[in-house]
């Protein structure tokens, strides 16, 4: 288990202007280095697009990447590929978001193989390409399912261990 053990990462933290001189200012952003504890990244609907692009920009700061997807397998073991050609340990695992019991078999998995989940890209999502006097019902609320009550739940599964661990982000 590679990762970020160890080493010191980069924390923003917010801080108020000074009083006593206006070019003593700095943007109200300092940085304080702090150990980055065990863990991975996990993208949600990480086969292809935005998901992949998030999943390799991850992967360059040696963070352990996972990645989910629904169908497209093919996609999804590409940007395996590409995570795991630029060094960086990755999981692929297939999941529905939408199904509860498969989101908390991936963060068990994930929680066993790295530690908790302290980066969380929720990407997965679905769109209805028709006009809103034509969608049905059934399709309005698999949309709805997928790309908030999903998100919701996920980033809900994930904040828990992230808040204990303290984690910047």
């Amino acid at each position: 288990m590679g990762g970020l053990d160890g080493r010191a990462a980069t924390c923003l933290v917010g801080r108020a202007p000074s009083r006593r001189r206006a070019d003593d200012y700095d943007g109200g952003v300092t940085r304080v280095a702090r150990p980055v504890p065990t863990g991975c990244a996990l993208i949600t609907g990480a086969s292809r697009g935005i998901g992949a692009a998030c999943a390799t920009a991850l992967a360059s700061r040696e963070i352990p990447v996972a990645i989910t997807y629904r169908q497209d397998e093919a996609g999804a073991n590409e940007t395996a590929r590409r995570v795991r050609d630029m060094g960086a340990e990755v999981v692929s695992l297939r999941a529905d978001v939408t199904n509860p019991t498969e989101v908390e078999d991936v963060f068990s998995q994930l929680e066993q193989s790295f530690g908790y989940v302290k980066v969380l890209v929720n990407n997965a999502g679905i769109r209805a390409d028709c006009l809103a006097a034509e969608l049905d019902d059934d399709r309005w609320h698999a949309v709805l399912n997928v790309d908030l009550t999903a998100a919701f739940q996920v980033t809900r599964r994930a904040l828990l261990p992230m808040v204990r661990a303290r984690w910047c982000g």
